[in-house]
């Protein structure tokens, strides 16, 4: 077997990448304060459809109506985006969220105002109940997103004046009147005041988080260095030391098993620097959509292969998968690593069971093994063990990169990361469920492209 040299690529990518990473982390403040679950949107476009009708047929008035739909559109198109583009990084789709964002506050903002100047007394104490609905939405939103603010700020504090002064000036022999636009006025200082407080604190939230990250970042770099140099020295000893008996054996036979030893050595440093690699979401991939059928064979003839005896092995396989866009070779080491892992866990005659199914995500983003994954179809490849399973502190660190509680030699800690960084790469997620004594099961979740035969 001839290993080539990887070539590693760095440099010339951080300052697009922290651009894109601001991007994405803009879009997912408007996602979380904009994109309810369908259930939460439902029950909003019920109360909206029922009372918007309910107060035309009562006033007779049916250009509600026709605001309405005009508001329904914006309002549906403005979700449709913010679902489509939740994982996004252009500052194309950023820009289009908040015209969209601009377009739908804008259109409602004209219900309370058309009331307003309608004259009736009716539609006035309507268009107070819009104004205050805005401004009681603007403040529950607790978005960071500076335009958002000002747009949400000027609108409802020009609304609020505007309505202060057209009532005291309707009202010019009234000594008292000037009292409306002076609380208006007092009303508009504090929103104001509090939408600023708001953002102060989600800003001193997010830098407390990002400073919190930037910690953890360290520590897992100064772990990864560590196991990384650990690990190596352990591989080099063992060549080195091999190379040593070669060079002093007389005898051929004894000459080549320490060379092959040496060499096997090598071939471990090389599958190390390639789980880096996946680790590191920097290996060549080659994606193609491919059938959960033919995956789940190939899987199953290297197991064979690899597992050793003494544990049984079950295969539960569904029809109707879905088909999936992945490297095939990344997702059979990806799956044989998971494998290996439940093997180790295993009791001499347990049982670990392989599986496949379909699932659909509904409700927005769902959290997922700590990490968001929008809402769709997606395969889910299912490794489960009835071994010794995990305590609360390892599984905590069980994806760490180099952690494991195997013995020295035993383990190069990287299988359950690179099974992770393998799922991220795809745009799925994975998930890890155990408990001390009873057994693990680690799920991929991986995004379907089409349906599958």
């Amino acid at each position: 077997m001839v290993m080539t040299p990887v070539e590693l690529h760095g440099g010339g990518e951080a300052p697009a990448s922290q651009s894109a990473s601001q991007v994405r982390a803009k879009i997912a403040a408007l996602v979380d304060s904009d994109l309810p679950s369908w259930r939460d949107l439902a029950r909003r476009y019920v109360i909206i459809i029922l009372s918007t009708l309910i107060v035309a047929a009562t006033v007779g008035d049916w250009n509600l109506v026709i605001w309405l739909v005009g508001y329904l559109l914006s309002q549906t198109a403005y979700n449709w985006f913010l679902y489509a583009n939740a994982n996004s990084d252009s500052a194309t789709a950023y820009r289009g969220a908040l015209a969209l964002n601009f377009l739908t506050s804008s259109i409602f903002t004209i219900l309370p105002l058309y009331c307003w100047n309608s004259g009736d007394p009716m539609f006035k104490v309507i268009a107070v109940f819009g104004l205050i609905g805005q401004l009681l939405f603007s403040m529950s939103r607790h978005t960071a997103i500076v335009p958002v603010l000002i747009w949400d700020a000027v609108q409802i504090s020009a609304m609020s004046l505007f309505f202060a002064w057209t009532f005291s000036q309707s009202h010019p022999n009234d000594h008292a009147a000037w009292l409306i636009p002076f609380l208006g006025g007092m009303i508009v200082i504090f929103y104001v005041l509090t939408l600023w407080e708001t953002y102060r604190d989600q800003r001193q939230l997010q830098r407390a988080t990002d400073r919190r990250v930037q910690t953890q970042r360290l520590e897992a770099v100064g772990q990864l260095t560590a196991g990384l140099a650990h690990n190596f020295n352990n591989i080099l000893t063992a060549a080195l030391g091999h190379i040593e008996l070669a060079r002093v054996q007389d005898d051929p036979a004894e000459r080549d098993a320490a060379l092959s030893a040496a060499h096997a050595a090598a071939l471990r440093a090389a599958r190390v620097t390639t789980q880096l690699l996946a680790f590191a979401r920097k290996a060549p991939i080659a994606p193609s959509a491919q059938c959960p059928h033919d995956l789940i064979d190939e899987i199953v003839a290297i197991a064979e292969e690899r597992l050793p005896t003494g544990v049984n092995f079950k295969i539960e396989d569904v029809g109707g998968l879905p088909l999936v866009r992945l490297d095939r070779v990344q997702f059979q080491n990806a799956v044989v690593s998971l494998l290996l892992n439940a093997f180790e866990a295993s009791r001499p005659g347990g049982t670990i069971t392989l599986s496949m199914s379909r699932t659909a995500l509904t409700g927005g983003r769902r959290r997922v093994g700590g990490h968001f994954l929008p809402a769709g179809e997606f395969l889910v490849v299912v490794v489960a063990d009835d071994g010794s399973g995990m305590s609360p502190e390892v599984l905590a660190r069980a994806a760490e990169p180099f952690f494991s509680t195997k013995a020295v030699g035993l383990g190069s800690g990287l299988g359950l990361p690179v099974a992770r960084g393998f799922a991220e790469q795809c745009g799925g997620a994975l998930r890890i469920d155990s408990r001390a004594g009873v057994g693990t099961t680690v799920s991929l979740f991986l995004p379907a492209v089409s349906t599958g035969h």
